[in-house]
């Protein structure tokens, strides 16, 4: 019995892509985060005390602590 010859093939291989079902969510990609000031444990301790003063000198119910914390934040900065 006559062997047969084995055959090269010219073509490269190709990449099996898996696909993903149809209506499947992009990854989210992640956006820079920008970085926190850092401050000494006493600064943060002045900026929460200067905070809290802030929300109680606040008429009313309006709460908006991200508000106070910025405030607080600039006061203490421009005392040092």
């Amino acid at each position: 019995m006559a062997k047969k010859a084995a055959t090269t093939s010219t073509t490269p291989a190709r990449s099996v892509k898996t696909s993903k079902p149809a209506g499947t969510p992009r990854p989210r990609t992640r956006k820079a985060a920008v970085a926190a000031p850092v401050y000494e444990p006493d600064v943060v301790d002045q900026i929460r005390v200067r905070a809290y003063y802030r929300s109680l000198a606040r008429p009313g119910h309006e709460a908006d602590p991200m508000a106070d914390w910025l405030e607080a934040e600039s006061e203490v900065k421009q005392r040092q």
